[in-house]
């Protein structure tokens, strides 16, 4: 159901863990620091995030992101991030415009989300929006990306 591999000991991490655990049983590969010798390997790691569907990404250590976002993202997972306060912007919409990723206020609002997901059983057109949206932004920014290297007149 879901999965978080990495390092607990950053920003809002712990309470992360605590609710995703109040969710039921999830898959966790948890190490003590970033870089830790004990991390998954990368197929282990992309295999880890083939296995779950729904992936908390909290916050980074510097940074609201996380390389995990973008993880999820490619993984086909649907990934559920944080607003960083009360009364802040929305990070993710500040980067991205208009996303279907599921954001809460603080981790404990997660396991309710979630189950509200599957009771009206809309977890996956929620993935494939999920899917179908960040597959749209890559190429979009492709696109800029190439307009904006293209030789000027």
């Amino acid at each position: 159901m879901w999965g978080f591999a990495g390092d607990i000991n950053k920003t809002t991490r712990a309470a992360m863990l605590e609710a995703m655990r109040s969710v039921g049983p999830g898959r966790e590969h948890l190490t003590d620091r970033w870089m830790s010798p004990d991390a998954l390997p990368v197929e282990a790691y992309r295999g880890f995030m083939d296995s779950i569907l729904f992936a908390p990404c909290p916050k980074g250590f510097v940074s609201p992101d996380s390389f995990r976002l973008c993880e999820a993202l490619e993984a086909g997972c649907i990934p559920i991030v944080e607003q960083q306060g009360p009364g802040l912007d929305d990070y993710y919409k500040t980067v991205f415009g208009d996303h279907p990723i599921p954001t809460v206020a603080d981790w404990q609002a997660a396991p309710d989300l979630i189950r509200g997901l599957i009771a009206r059983g809309e977890t996956e057109s929620l993935r494939l929006a999920c899917v179908d949206w960040w597959q749209a932004h890559k190429l979009q920014v492709r696109a800029e990306i190439s307009a904006a290297l293209a030789p000027q007149p």
